[in-house]
């Protein structure tokens, strides 16, 4: 049976221990914020306010560049950027070129930031040979945050390599 020492050890005791366990149990959920389930591009559009800033996983396919919105709502997809050089015949690959990286479906999309299997994400090359990574028109799963550019109001993912 508890008697009054009991009571008293378990007095000191407890407070001291309380906030470590709160701690510990409080670090353990901020650790497993993502969902375990993998999402379709259009599920995480559909939701994109209810899941901004946690962790989540979706699978779509890559495409090369960027979903623009235009001012009357309807969108455009901005390829590419290169440089324009006038290119001498000896070097028709002179200019420059890169691209970020979107998962797209239609004229829906996110787009993708941050690194991929330990690479930027994006296209870089000249007009004759762009490297992209991730690929583009590949379909990829990729785990990450979902935000909201503050200066575009663009929905993107900050993948989480």
């Amino acid at each position: 049976m508890y008697n009054l020492r009991s009571f008293l050890i378990l007095g000191l005791v407890l407070p001291l221990v309380l906030p470590l366990i709160l701690t510990l149990c409080s670090s353990r959920v901020a650790a497993n914020d993502s969902d375990s389930k993998v999402l379709s591009l259009a599920e995480v559009l559909a939701q994109a306010d209810k899941l901004e800033g946690r962790l989540i996983t979706i699978m779509g396919t890559v495409r090369v560049g960027r979903l623009i919105k235009n001012a009357d709502g309807s969108s455009r997809f901005q390829g590419a950027a290169c440089t324009r050089m006038a290119c001498a015949p000896a070097n028709p690959c002179c200019n420059s070129c890169h691209s970020g990286a979107s998962l797209v479906d239609g004229m829906d999309g996110t787009a993708l930031t941050g690194n991929w299997q330990g690479e930027a994400v994006g296209c870089h090359g000249n007009e004759c040979e762009m490297q992209c990574n991730p690929e583009s028109d590949t379909e990829h799963t990729f785990t990450g945050r979902l935000e909201h550019d503050a200066s575009t109001g663009e929905l993107m993912l900050r993948i989480e390599d």
